[in-house]
């Protein structure tokens, strides 16, 4: 699906609702919807559930002595919130603007907040068997955030984990 059109793509939080005996279960879904974005030459994907829109960038204001990944922030329809810059969070290589660079707005425990990403892909649906465990090792791993690593079609995905990566340190 092109990003243009991801946008409206989006069910809202009201489609997105489950149906009340799901809600209760502990067993998790055998199908995850998954929201796929690139930084730097990776795909990342997070699961849909927790997305509450897509923007173009606007201006952030900068906020002095803060953590380095977060950019600033940034007000949408009358909330102020964090940005986080997923490249310096990840220990990538410095955020560069280009024109199919998007806020990825979360809903976490703590708010809202957005990620700061180079390009949203598409809406990815897999099975759970098709996750494997993330290689030992690797630093982002290490803190957390990563949850899996995903196989679908010809793409390798990394599954974030958005309640830890997105958590102010």
């Amino acid at each position: 699906m092109p990003v243009s059109s991801l946008e409206e793509a989006l069910p809202d939080a009201s489609e997105t609702a489950l149906p009340m005996e799901e809600e209760t279960s502990d067993v998790a879904p055998e199908e995850l919807e998954l929201l796929t974005f690139n930084l730097e030459d990776e795909e990342y994907a997070v699961d849909i559930g927790v997305i509450q829109e897509i923007t173009k960038l606007t201006e952030i204001t900068l906020i002095p002595r803060i953590q380095s990944y977060i950019r600033g922030i940034i007000t949408l329809r009358g909330n102020v919130i964090p940005v986080f810059d997923m490249r310096a969070r990840l220990g990538l290589a410095p955020f560069v603007n280009e024109p199919k660079s998007r806020f990825i707005i979360c809903t976490t425990e703590n708010g809202m907040v957005a990620m700061l990403v180079d390009r949203v892909n598409d809406v990815v649906r897999l099975m759970r068997r098709h996750l494997e465990p993330t290689p030992a090792g690797v630093a982002a791993v290490d803190a957390g955030f990563i949850k899996n690593i995903a196989r679908h079609e010809s793409r390798l995905l990394i599954l974030l984990d958005i309640e830890k990566t997105l958590q102010i340190n």
